[in-house]
């Protein structure tokens, strides 16, 4: 009787299966049909993650230029739960009743990381005036 060995394949490191996927799948959600495209290159973000990038930098910028202060701190989380929401829901409703375009999903995920980055900024912003409480001391 001849005993073969087994050809054990090698498992790949987690920087090997980033390299093969770069450029041909977004490493989000890996659907090819919703990732922008340039030729046949494949950008590494999908539509609605590219949108929540880009609704961050927007408010990360326009909360810079002219730093808003919230009036009423549950006003303030209620609009920024409305718009996580937004791609709460649209990521959520059933695909076969409706085909979501591109320009939605990235549309929600600018809405969706406007929503995040305000609230953010709404709690830094309540938790450095609350009385009592030093931000800078901690």
């Amino acid at each position: 009787m001849i005993c073969r060995k087994k050809s054990v394949a090698r498992k790949l490191t987690k920087n090997e299966r980033l390299r093969d996927l770069w450029g041909k799948k977004p490493l989000c959600n890996k659907m090819t049909d919703r990732a922008p495209h340039i030729g046949e290159f494949c950008f590494p973000l999908c539509w609605r993650c590219s949108g929540g990038v880009t609704g961050v930098i927007t408010t990360m910028i326009v909360v810079m230029k002219y730093q808003p202060v919230p009036s009423s701190l549950p006003l303030w989380i209620a609009i920024c739960i409305i718009l996580c929401l937004t791609a709460l829901i649209n990521h959520t409703y059933p695909p076969a009743e409706r085909k979501v375009a591109n320009a939605l999903r990235f549309a929600t995920g600018i809405a969706l990381g406007t929503g995040l980055y305000l609230l953010l900024y709404g709690i830094a912003i309540w938790l450095k005036t609350y009385e009592g409480y030093d931000v800078s001391t901690k």
